[in-house]
Formats: structure tokens, C-alpha cells, sequence
């Protein structure tokens, strides 16, 4: 499939991943600014990701320990935004926001006379990849969200249970290629976390 070819039939999918990123990006904005207000609520995420690098530390080969774990949690993470969207996109839109405020949550940290800079150097070169890969993602989830509304309005009438139909088969001819995207991007995302991020970082 050429490029040109795939962008047209992820022409349906613009106004999701514009809406995933804005509320991405509101999420970032909230956890920058008033970062306090939710870190009890980030503090699962924290010490998930603090017992993940526990045991990367652990390993014998960190840079391989750091991409499988990254990568496996990545596209785990992914998977559960498409498929948890579903329950009328409730899920995708949480994903969204508690990664943006995880997100602008880190960037506050001076903790160690950590800066700014030293933030952007550790998200930056993988993020290009990653953050694109977790919109996708959610945008596939809020769609399928947006088609179950779909599918209770046609259980009452005929031409919206026949636009439904059509919809929903448009939608997975294009879960193919939205999927493979993710794990392109994932695998690129994190491949560079354990190497360009890793030696940054060090």
C-alpha cells in the first residue's frame, strides 16, 4: 500500500486524532501547571514505572531488559486504548488525559537539580515516535467508541443500523494498517529509548 493511498483511508480517522491530541495535550497543560493537584492520582503510574526501572537496573544486559519491557508495555498499553474503546471511548479519553498529566507531571520534576533540558533529552528522541503511535492508538479507540453509539441508535432504525454496518466495516479495513502503524512506531520508539535515549541519559 503507498503512502498517498493509506492517508486517504485514514481520511475518516482526522478528527479523532485531532480530538486524542488535544486532549493529550490538555492533559500535558494540566499536569505542568498545577502538577500537585494530581499526583496522587499519577502515583499508581509513578511506581509502576519506578518498579519497571527497578528491574531494568537489575538486569544483566539493561539495554535489552529496557527495550522489551518498553516495547511490550508500549504496545500492551496500545492494544488496551483500541480495544477498551468499546465501552463508548471512555477508556482511550482516560488513557489520554493520565499519560498528559503523567507527562507534564515529569517535566516539573527538579529533583536533583534536574532541568528542563534534561527532560527533553530523556522523552524527545523516542517521544517523535511514541507519542504519534499512542494518539493513533486512542483514536482507534474513540472511534470504535463513537461506532458503538452508532450501533444502539440502529437498533431503532433501519438507515442507521445500514450506516453503521457500512461504517463499521470501513473501520476495520483501516485497524489493519492502524495496528501495524502502532507497532512500526513502537518498535521504532523503542529501539531508540535503548540506545540514543539510553546513552543521553547516562
Amino acid at each position: 500500500m503507498d503512502i498517498q493511498r493509506m492517508l486517504r483511508q485514514f481520511r475518516p480517522m482526522k478528527h479523532y486524532i485531532i480530538a486524542a491530541a488535544c486532549v493529550f495535550v490538555l492533559g500535558i497543560i494540566l499536569g505542568y501547571t498545577d502538577s500537585g493537584a494530581y499526583q496522587s492520582l499519577l502515583q499508581a503510574q509513578i511506581d509502576q514505572l519506578q518498579g519497571m526501572a527497578d528491574i531494568i537496573k537489575q538486569s544483566d544486559h539493561q539495554q535489552l531488559s529496557l527495550f522489551s519491557h518498553i516495547l511490550l508495555n508500549n504496545l500492551l498499553a496500545s492494544i488496551l486504548s483500541i480495544l477498551l474503546g468499546l465501552f463508548f471511548g471512555i477508556f482511550p479519553l482516560y488513557f489520554l488525559v493520565s499519560n498528559g498529566l503523567l507527562l507534564g507531571f515529569v517535566a516539573t520534576d527538579r529533583s536533583g537539580g534536574q532541568t528542563f533540558l534534561y527532560f527533553l533529552k530523556g522523552i524527545v528522541p523516542h517521544g517523535i515516535f511514541e507519542i504519534p503511535a499512542f494518539i493513533l492508538a486512542c483514536a482507534l479507540g474513540l472511534r470504535l467508541g463513537f461506532l458503538m453509539l452508532e450501533s444502539i441508535g440502529g437498533l431503532f432504525n433501519e438507515e442507521r443500523r445500514l450506516r453503521f454496518q457500512i461504517n463499521f466495516r470501513s473501520y476495520i479495513k483501516l485497524l489493519a494498517t492502524g495496528i501495524i502503524m502502532v507497532i512500526v512506531l513502537m518498535l521504532l520508539a523503542a529501539v531508540i529509548e535503548s540506545t540514543v535515549t539510553y546513552a543521553l541519559m547516562n
